[in-house]
């Protein structure tokens, strides 16, 4: 597979990202830098676009499903919708972030409970919430859960799961209003973000068969949260029940990419199933692509997410460190200050890209010049 990434300032030669090529990358993922205005999105459409149509070039022929985190109204344009095969979703999601998914790890586990206590852990971090009110949560789960017939008996996992509009009004049957647990879920009641018709779900990897956008501008920023880490548990649940993916020859079989814009606002939350994912991803033919204004947004108190990134394009930053270089591009590369000059200077669409040891200074290949010049578009 092979994804145009822009060409070199010096000499015009293309850059190509070959994400599923081992020998190239180790895994998939890629950070995209810049402050608002240097292209960042152009870019990224170009990268989605792109892998829209290299499944003919993917090990078992398989398209590449991207999943795609919309967070301020980029994506979802019928030019792109329309060039990338893709579909928009705004509310009414078709998956049940209560979904049991049974694989051999849970094997003599209450499932149910780690299930429960994987939503909470995602509520609580998104909405600041304490300890006491996370446990109050996940026990509403689990009681939603035994409602429906559903308890750490085996057998009782083949029962219909409840939806999450269930575990609200079970939430509100439970506790007052003196708390902010309870203003969390009032808030969700508001908006309908996933089915509450089990005959409308479907598997999470098999819906992700194309581009698929999730439009997160209409929800409060700590809702925005709260919807991406429920989707990525599950995505998390579902990757590892399919098992490793396949290689050949040293390249192996992409299945998903995730793309976050606006990564800034979720890196901070240090969400269990996002670091799972972007960590353990690789093997399961998994990438991540985010995006964010700064280098420092890669870090916070709990992890280092840089350390999980090969590839990487960055465009014009006001005042990027030289740590943050040095973390990037290793402390001894000699040409440090040479990529710092570069990208205080870098205009519209110029950035440094780094894919596996190699860096370059580039013109990126945004999506109005790919949708031009590539064949694949033509209408």
């Amino acid at each position: 597979m092979k994804i145009l990434v822009g060409h070199t300032q010096s000499g015009h030669r293309e850059v190509v990202f070959e994400p599923n090529n081992t020998k190239m990358v180790s895994h998939p993922n890629m950070g995209v830098i810049g402050t608002m205005g240097t292209g960042k999105t152009q870019f990224a459409r170009s990268m989605i676009a792109q892998f829209a149509k290299e499944g003919v070039n993917n090990v078992g022929g398989k398209p590449v499903g991207m999943l795609v985190f919309d967070y301020k109204d980029d994506y979802k344009d019928k030019e792109f919708l329309d060039a990338v095969g893709g579909t928009c979703y705004k509310y009414n999601y078709p998956f049940n972030p209560l979904k049991l998914v049974v694989n051999d790890e849970v094997e003599g586990m209450n499932l149910p409970a780690i299930t429960a206590d994987r939503i909470a852990d995602s509520f609580a971090k998104a909405y600041g919430l304490g300890l006491k009110q996370q446990s109050n949560i996940k026990q509403v789960i689990i009681d939603t859960y035994k409602d429906a017939g559903i308890t750490k008996v085996p057998s009782s996992w083949e029962n219909p799961v409840p939806t999450m509009e269930q575990v609200i009004e079970k939430y509100f049957e439970t506790y007052d209003a003196n708390d902010k647990a309870f203003a969390l879920f009032d808030k969700l009641r508001d908006y309908t973000i996933f089915t509450t018709d089990n005959n409308n779900c479907v598997s999470l990897f098999e819906w992700l068969n194309s581009v698929r956008v999730i439009d997160l501008t209409l929800y409060p920023d700590d809702t925005k949260k709260v919807i991406v880490s429920l989707i990525l548990d599950l995505f998390y649940a579902e990757m590892r029940q399919l098992g490793g993916s396949m290689q050949k020859n040293g390249f192996r079989e992409l299945r998903a990419m995730i793309m976050v814009d606006e990564a800034h606002q979720f890196l901070k939350k240090d969400f269990n199933s996002f670091r799972s994912i972007i960590s353990e991803g690789r093997m399961f033919g998994v990438g991540m692509i985010l995006s964010t204004q700064n280098v420092s947004d890669f870090k916070t108190s709990k992890e280092d997410y840089s350390q999980f990134i090969l590839s990487w394009v960055i465009h014009h930053v006001n005042s990027i460190s030289k740590a943050a270089i040095a973390n990037i591009f290793g402390a001894s590369d000699p040409n440090s200050d040479r990529y710092m000059d570069f990208i205080n200077k870098a205009k519209l669409f110029e950035s440094v890209c780094k894919i596996g040891s190699r860096v370059d200074g580039i013109r990126d290949l945004p999506f109005f010049e790919l949708i031009e010049k590539d064949g694949r578009f033509k209408k």
